[in-house]
């Protein structure tokens, strides 16, 4: 959103990005009551993260659609090269979800954890996703310069 929606500032136009905020916050609040709503009801434990998701779905509806408004109005027009760097970026989180999601193991073990254990752990999946996600990338082909200014 803090990319994007200087793209309408520079036209003079800013009650566009207002407007889709509030379509946004509007949006983040339903959604708000819907995700809470369902996951209280499944018995969800930590129904709050609903809110959370509800969140981040709201910040990329926002994203969406200036995003969209400005390649309607024609202001923006993405360099080629984009799709492989945007194929790579998702590939390797999926990969890393994959590797997170295996390693994390049960809440028990990590309550039952001392302070440091519980550090530890966490340290173990920070470093480990955040290496198995650049292997990833540069598996995918993705390398410094294509995400370079004007390399893409």
């Amino acid at each position: 959103v803090k990319v994007l929606a200087p793209g309408y500032y520079a036209r003079q136009d800013t009650r566009t990005p207002v407007r889709y905020a509030i379509i946004s916050m509007v949006s983040n609040m339903a959604m708000n009551f819907t995700f809470v709503g369902v996951l209280v009801a499944i018995e969800f434990n930590g129904p709050h993260t609903g809110l959370a998701l509800a969140s981040s779905v709201a910040a990329y509806l926002n994203a969406g659609m200036l995003y969209r408004g400005l390649r309607q109005q024609n202001a923006y027009r993405p360099e080629p090269g984009w799709g492989r760097v945007l194929f790579a970026v998702l590939a390797a989180c999926l990969v890393m979800l994959a590797a997170l999601w295996w390693q994390y193991g049960a809440l028990e073990q990590w309550f039952a954890a001392p302070a440091a254990g519980r550090v530890r752990m966490l340290t173990v999946l920070v470093v480990g996703g955040s290496g198995v996600y650049f292997v990833s990338l540069l598996l995918a082909g993705l390398r410094k310069r294509h995400v370079e200014k004007g390399a893409v």
